[in-house]
């Protein structure tokens, strides 16, 4: 009996935290009538600057590039900043007209790489609003000018968490990271404090640097998660929207052992910042997921109780497949599959904790970043 309560807790703490399909939706960014955009071609300077901070991306920085090359705003200026990459990112980028390449070159002592590389282009930029986006983001028709309205609407600092696209079968792994990390933000929530999420965040460089900009995160490891609260305490407002079909991203094509040090860099961390009551509503369900599969798999075993182990288990696996299809292209298997994903998730959040609390340091893309006393990191 208390199983099953607490399976059938769990599953409306799921939905609590996650928020209602047509909520999220009213989230994502829409491109239905969008304000008219202020740029103009002949402008004397760019009234936007894109950021991308690049290492190692020779593979997926040209997609994002032909992307802006086609879609994005007259009067927008791009920046590539080459983290001391080992491969051809810095050439790539050369070769696509009207593109800036930066070296990042040698980090300061105190600063971690993507924070250095995101203020060296920063520092470089000439207009009056910023977006940051990392390399493995794709962009389509108008979506630009729908985030600008966007951050119009709202100032402060907005961000969107891309649409996971996913080619190769370890893919599936992420998906459900993905919803985590959507819960842990607040998106589809309008009473939260929302969180940011990295990959593509905009600002007017006043608000920027009113806050201190990346100089002020330098040695957060989770720079967007610091960089939020740093517009929070300015009592300047954080936004999240869903990209929707309008801006998605491939996380971790390089193979597993990539998508592992990406999760395990920044799970127990996002965390720790998380509101607690949140945070307590997702580890609810959690706890419940793997409730319901040993609810599933007694039924299974014994023979008892039959049907109600089943409802259980296709309750989850439906709650799932619902919030898979909002993350990213996750498969109905992948959702039927969800003890699987239950381990896969706790093994990277243990081995989170591990390398951020216990060792104080992470691997990222061949780094070893030592983490500081705040959680942050030196080294990237």
């Amino acid at each position: 009996m208390w199983s099953l309560l607490l399976a059938t807790a769990g599953w409306i703490a799921g939905w609590l935290t996650f928020g209602a399909p047509q909520r999220l939706r009213a989230r994502s960014i829409d491109l239905r009538d969008p304000s008219p955009s202020p740029t103009t071609s002949d402008a004397p300077e760019p009234v936007l600057s894109v950021v991308i901070p690049a290492r190692n991306e020779e593979h997926s920085l040209p997609l994002l590039l032909a992307d802006l090359a086609e879609h994005a705003p007259p009067g927008t200026e791009v920046i590539v900043v080459d983290d001391d990459s080992v491969d051809r990112t810095a050439e790539v980028a050369a070769g696509f007209d009207g593109v800036r390449v930066l070296q990042a070159g040698e980090k300061p002592a105190g600063w971690v790489g993507k924070p250095w590389a995101c203020h060296t282009g920063e520092q470089a930029a000439r207009a009056d609003i910023l977006c940051f986006v990392d390399a493995d983001v794709r962009i389509r028709p108008n979506s630009l000018e729908a985030v600008l309205d966007q951050h119009r609407q709202r100032g402060g600092l907005l961000s969107v968490q891309p649409f996971h696209e996913t080619e190769q079968f370890y893919e599936q792994g992420s998906a459900l990271f993905g919803a985590v990390a959507l819960m842990g933000t607040g998106t589809g929530d309008r009473s939260a404090r929302p969180l940011a999420f990295g990959p593509l965040m905009v600002s007017s460089r006043a608000d920027y640097d009113r806050v201190g900009g990346h100089a002020a995160v330098r040695s957060e490891v989770v720079e967007d998660i610091a960089l939020a609260r740093r517009f929070g305490d300015e009592g300047l407002p954080v936004a999240v929207l869903t990209g929707g079909d309008l801006v998605a991203f491939r996380m971790y094509p390089e193979g597993p052992r990539s998508m592992f040090e990406g999760w395990t860099k920044s799970f127990a961390t996002g965390a720790a910042n998380t509101s607690l009551w949140r945070l307590g509503l997702i580890v609810l369900w959690l706890a419940a997921m793997g409730t319901a599969f040993g609810l599933g798999w007694d039924a299974l075993v014994s023979g008892e109780s039959v049907l109600a182990g089943a409802v259980i288990y296709a309750a989850y696996a439906l709650q799932l497949r619902v919030m898979f299809v909002q993350v990213g292209r996750f498969g109905l298997v992948t959702a039927l599959a969800f003890p699987l994903l239950l381990g896969c998730f706790f093994v990277v959040f243990f081995s989170s904790l591990w390398y951020t609390v216990v060792r104080r340091q992470v691997r990222w893309r061949g780094r070893s970043v030592p983490i500081v006393a705040t959680g942050s990191a030196h080294g990237n």
